[in-house]
């Protein structure tokens, strides 16, 4: 089995070979992730093996930040400093970050219905995630 450092390499090599460094665009490269991520989301929905969906959104993933003169291992340190301190809770199996509410903010969060009495069973998942994180921080309840 390849290491990861030389599956990288030859993903970068694969993709320079077919011109979809120099010859797309990142914008396009979003896309095809999308659509690599949709197919995640199938398999995972059928209980189906997802190995290689998650192959595939690396694969695409390699090619963004190299497009952009990122390496992966870049990227993830980039993102673990932004989590590693984070707090949040747990909402419907989702870790949800918290996050304050500020006035600028109210605004926004009417648009949510955030104290507007809604039942919690009318809410989906997201929603109940996203206000929670809003919220969370003050200790308020949906």
């Amino acid at each position: 089995m390849m290491d990861i450092i030389e599956l990288i390499d030859k993903a970068k090599q694969w993709h320079h070979d077919r011109n979809l460094i120099d010859g797309s665009t990142d914008a396009a490269q979003h896309t095809k992730l999308v659509e690599e991520v949709k197919e995640l989301e199938t398999n995972i929905l059928l209980s189906q093996p997802v190995a290689d969906d998650i192959g595939d959104i690396l694969v695409v993933l390699i090619n963004i930040a190299t497009r952009n003169n990122l390496s992966l291992s870049e990227c993830l340190q980039v993102a673990y400093e932004d989590i590693k301190d984070r707090k949040g809770k747990m909402v419907d199996g989702v870790f949800v970050k918290e996050r304050t509410v500020n006035e600028v903010d109210s605004d926004y969060l009417r648009g949510f219905g955030i104290g507007s009495g809604e039942s919690l069973e009318a809410l989906t998942s997201y929603e109940k995630g996203f206000r929670a994180g809003l919220v969370h921080k003050q200790g308020s309840k949906l």
